[in-house]
């Protein structure tokens, strides 16, 4: 691939050109390049810059990470993601479980990426996540966790109040507060689950962070791994069974012979004391402070909970 397919036009292309740089033959980061020398990470800039800049969002993809290789053996061969899918905000909520396939093409050096807007995804339980709103603007037991539909509602209501003959002026500002408030409120919800922390109030953004969201379960969702024997697994099925295989050898015990001996090789570094205080019991005080020096909206438990819900309840 020299260039980049820019479906509606090449502004994208035209702009990219504008950095320096000929084509979108780049990677974002030395995560997307096996083998070779490391990049400085200053070289990653202009591409990365460029995605930031636009709002585009990497859709992700499924198969081998790699989508260029240059066919040498042993230590000269390289690979790179240099081929990916990006898409607009609008786009990826428009076409949200479209997935990106990377196919080998034995008559080129890039693999074929294969597009598919309408996937036919296995269903899976989702995990459960601390609402902040719930803490933060104190909402009654009977509050809707929907804001769109608040949003909905009260524009409804100010629709009827414009048409109706006996028009209250106080009851049309009420009601433009309310709506100002459920659009905050919408814009806290994703703003949490996109992990955005640079986000101001007032900035009415939400699509962003709606398609950022989704950007990042999409990154976070592991496809397919590796075998021992370097083959990769190509559906659910067997990536389920790769992982319970790894697990299970890795928890298998193997035996314990000649610890002693190792340990008598390692020079102590603990005195007495520090070992008293590395084991006495933990109080209240120090548990209080580490939960308080947490950032609130990070690090979920195993049950969904922000560290936020412990600091305010």
């Amino acid at each position: 691939m020299v260039g980049a397919i820019c479906i509606g036009g090449s502004t994208l292309c035209d702009e990219y050109k504008e950095h320096g740089r000929s084509s979108f033959n780049d990677i974002a980061s030395n995560k997307e390049k096996w083998g070779g020398r490391r990049r400085e990470e200053w070289s990653f800039r202009d591409f990365k810059h460029f995605i930031a800049d636009n709002d585009l969002i990497d859709v992700g993809f499924d198969g081998n990470p790699w989508t260029w290789c240059n066919n040498w053996e042993n230590e000269g061969e390289i690979k790179q993601r240099l081929d990916r899918m990006l898409c607009t905000p609008t786009g990826f909520q428009r076409f949200d479980k479209t997935r990106c396939k990377h196919v080998d093409n034995y008559s080129s050096d890039h693999s074929m990426l294969v597009v598919d807007t309408e996937p036919v995804e296995e269903k899976r339980r989702k995990k459960f996540i601390f609402d902040k709103r719930v803490a933060l603007l104190k909402w009654k037991n009977s509050f809707q966790h929907n804001s769109r539909k608040e949003i909905n509602r009260i524009k409804a209501e100010m629709e009827r109040l414009r048409e109706s003959p006996d028009f209250n002026r106080r009851a049309m500002d009420e009601l433009k507060i309310q709506l100002k408030r459920a659009y905050s409120n919408e814009e806290l919800y994703w703003a949490q689950k996109s992990r955005v922390t640079w986000l101001k109030e007032g900035n009415k953004n939400s699509q962003f962070f709606h398609a950022s969201v989704k950007g990042r379960m999409r990154r976070n969702r592991m496809s397919n791994v590796q075998r021992d024997d370097g083959t990769w697994t190509t559906n659910e099925r067997e990536l389920r069974e790769e992982v319970a295989s790894y697990y299970k050898q890795l928890f298998d015990s193997q035996g314990t012979e000649g610890v002693e001996d190792i340990l008598r090789g390692i020079p102590n570094t603990i005195s007495n004391q520090m070992n008293v205080n590395l084991t006495r019991t933990i109080t209240e005080a120090e548990i209080k402070s580490a939960l308080f020096s947490m950032n609130p909206n990070k690090a979920p438990g195993p049950d969904g909970q922000t560290p936020l819900f412990f600091q305010k309840f």
